[in-house]
C-alpha cells in the first residue's frame, strides 16, 4: 500500500505543474494531407538524421547538436514532414536526458520554430493542427528540466533544515514546486511529519504550503495533517486527493474529514469535500445529519442536496419527502430536487 501510494503521489506532484500544449491552430488551414505526410518521411532516411542527434544528445556536445538540429531544418533537399518529424522526435527526447547534460539553448531553438505542416483538425474539418509540435514538445523537455532540478534541490534542502525547505518553496515558480513535491513523496517518514507540521504553522501566511501537509496525511496515513491542510489547501489536485482519500482513512476519520471541511474551509473545498466524501458516509447518522442541516445553507446546501440525491436508503428518502412538503423555502426546494434525481449510490 505505501509504494501504491508513493506513487501515485507522485503523480499528484504533477496535477499543478505547467506543461505544453499543443498547439491547435483554428487560424490556419491543412497543407498536407496526413498521408502524404507519412509518405513524404518515408522518402528520405530520416533514422540515419535521427540516430545522429541522438549519439550527440547522449554525448552532451550542445554546440554540435544545436549545428545538427538547425542544419535539419534548413534542410530544403527534404520535405517538410520529414524534416519535422526528425526535429519533433529530437524534442520529445531531450526529457529523458538529465538537466545540465544539454544546454537549454537547444529546446529554445526548437522551441521558436514555426508549423510547417498542418494537418486537419479531428474535430473541426477544415481546420488544422500541426503534424508534429516540434515547439509544444521542446517546451515540455525544459519544463520538465526545471522540474527535475527543483526536485534535485528540495532533496538536498531537507538535509539541512525543514524551514530552509519551506522558505525555498515559497520563493520557487510553480514548475519548481512540482519539483519540490515530487521529492516530498521520498522523504522517510518522520522527516516528512515534521515538514508537514512545519507548513501547517505557516499555511495562515503561506497557503501554498497546505499542499505538502495535505500529501503527507495521505503518505502516512495521518488523518490530523490532511483534516487540518483542508482549511487552507485549494490545490488543483485537491479532488484527486480526496478520491485517494477514502482508500486511506477510516469511515470515522472520513468523518471528520468532512465536519472539519464544512465547519472551516472555504466554501469551494467545502463543496468539493462534501461532493467527494458525503455520499459514501451517508450511512453515519452524523452524516446524515450534517447533510440535511445543510440544505438550508446558503453556500453549501446545493452540495448537500446533490450527496443526498445519491443515496437510494429509505430512510433518507423519507426524511427528504419529509423536508420537501415542510413548506417553500429553499431547504424545501433542495430537498424535492433532490428526490427527483434518479440518485444510485456510489
Amino acid at each position: 500500500m505505501t509504494n501504491r501510494l508513493t506513487l501515485i503521489l507522485l503523480l499528484l506532484a504533477n496535477l499543478a505543474g505547467t506543461s505544453a500544449v499543443a498547439e491547435t491552430s483554428l487560424r490556419h488551414t491543412p497543407n498536407w494531407s496526413e498521408a502524404d505526410a507519412l509518405a513524404a518521411i518515408g522518402s528520405v532516411d530520416t533514422a540515419a538524421e535521427t540516430a545522429k542527434l541522438n549519439q550527440l544528445a547522449g554525448s552532451g556536445d550542445s554546440a554540435a547538436l544545436l549545428e545538427k538540429a538547425a542544419a535539419i531544418h534548413e534542410n530544403d533537399q527534404w520535405p517538410a514532414p520529414a524534416r519535422e518529424f526528425v526535429l519533433f522526435n529530437l524534442a520529445r527526447s531531450l526529457a529523458d536526458f538529465p538537466p545540465g547534460q544539454i544546454d537549454t539553448e537547444v529546446p529554445a531553438y526548437l522551441a521558436s520554430l514555426p508549423v510547417d505542416v498542418r494537418i486537419v483538425h479531428p474535430d473541426h474539418p477544415g481546420f488544422a493542427v500541426p503534424m508534429f509540435n516540434v515547439a509544444a514538445a521542446a517546451t515540455g523537455a525544459a519544463v520538465e528540466w526545471e522540474r527535475q532540478a527543483a526536485s534535485l534541490e528540495a532533496s538536498e534542502l531537507i538535509r539541512y533544515g525543514q524551514q530552509g525547505w519551506l522558505d525555498a518553496y515559497i520563493q520557487a515558480t510553480p514548475v519548481q514546486r512540482n519539483g519540490f513535491r515530487r521529492s516530498v513523496a521520498t522523504y522517510a517518514d518522520p522527516e516528512l511529519t515534521g515538514l508537514a507540521e512545519l507548513a501547517l504553522d505557516q499555511a495562515e501566511a503561506h497557503p501554498g504550503l497546505a499542499v505538502i501537509a495535505t500529501m503527507a496525511g495521505l503518505r502516512l496515513g495521518n488523518s490530523w495533517l490532511f483534516t487540518r491542510s483542508l482549511t487552507w489547501n485549494e490545490d488543483a489536485g485537491l479532488a484527486e486527493m480526496l478520491r485517494l482519500s477514502r482508500e486511506v482513512f477510516q469511515p470515522k476519520d472520513l468523518q471528520k474529514v468532512l465536519v472539519n471541511a464544512v465547519q472551516l474551509a472555504p466554501t469551494s473545498t467545502a463543496s468539493l469535500v462534501i461532493a467527494e466524501l458525503a455520499p459514501t458516509l451517508l450511512d453515519q447518522p452524523r452524516v446524515e445529519d450534517l447533510m440535511f442541516e445543510l440544505l438550508g445553507d446558503r453556500d453549501l446546501g446545493a452540495s448537500a442536496a446533490l450527496a443526498l440525491s445519491q443515496s437510494q436508503a429509505t430512510r433518507v428518502r423519507s426524511r427528504l419527502a419529509t423536508v420537501a412538503g415542510e413548506d417553500s423555502g429553499i431547504a424545501a426546494r433542495r430537498a424535492g430536487l433532490a428526490l427527483s434525481s434518479t440518485g444510485g449510490a456510489r
